[in-house]
């Protein structure tokens, strides 16, 4: 008994010393103060960019995270691919949230059918493929620099019949005419509103039929990635790439 006594005891002790070492500070905090949960982003949200990294959304749907690249294709392209996940320096009413994805760069075509491009995508890790069919479509802000050059911006959500084996996909041939939107025609210096539903996006019509040939059905469970794409579209010459991307969510 003396045991569990001294214990008794003991614990009394500590906390009157908690007390009274709170009492030049204030009342002690309340339980439910000290115990607040961290307010998670909500589950239709892929990226907001707040946290600084390039890891999605660990919270989205059906997922168990993706990652976030920004590159150039055929050895034409440079980018600020240190570091692009910046502060948002153009915030405005539309987007005032303080972090955001920002491209920027520049884009030589030698218009020898090699169609270069500077891209921003972001990529699934669900295996096989991301599930995207509790959803209807895919919005976005986004904001085309004032020095941006580019003659050709496109929004692509790439899936398995469209991308190549050798990047994950199942297409064999005419490879990489994704579902998507034209992004802004010119530059716009402000931040603007996007949204694309899966029934409406369509494939440029150049690449291999796919069965079904709508975004529905089993292209809809086969989702790969998002890729926010500028170019020159094979026109001869060099343009500036300047663009920003921020809260992508599905809806």
């Amino acid at each position: 008994m003396s045991k569990y006594r001294n214990i008794i005891i003991l614990a009394v002790s500590s906390l009157v010393l908690l007390a009274a070492s709170w009492g030049c500070r204030g009342k002690l905090p309340s339980m439910s103060s000290m115990a607040q949960p961290i307010a998670k982003v909500p589950d239709y949200v892929i990226d907001n960019f707040e946290d600084g990294n390039t890891i999605f959304n660990t919270s989205l749907r059906g997922a168990s995270a993706g990652t976030w690249t920004n590159y150039g294709t055929s050895g034409q392209s440079t980018v600020n691919t240190a570091s692009y996940v910046l502060i948002n320096t153009l915030a405005d009413a539309l987007n005032p949230t303080g972090m955001a994805a920002h491209v920027l760069g520049s884009l030589t075509d030698p218009a020898n059918g090699s169609y270069p491009e500077v891209t921003l995508q972001g990529r699934f890790n669900k295996a096989p493929y991301y599930d995207a069919s509790s959803f209807t479509g895919l919005k976005y802000l986004i904001l085309i620099g004032s020095t941006d050059t580019a003659t050709k911006r496109r929004f692509k959500i790439t899936i398995a019949k469209t991308v190549p084996i050798s990047n994950g996909g199942v297409c064999e041939t005419n490879c990489w005419d994704h579902f998507g939107i034209n992004m802004p025609a010119a530059p716009t210096g402000v931040w603007v509103s996007q949204a694309v539903t899966f029934a409406t996006a369509t494939r440029e019509g150049w690449g291999s039929p796919i069965t079904p040939a709508t975004f529905t059905g089993t292209n809809l469970q086969e989702l790969i990635g998002l890729d926010w794409c500028e170019s020159r579209n094979n026109m001869l010459g060099t343009s500036v790439i300047d663009f920003w991307v921020d809260e992508v969510e599905f809806f």
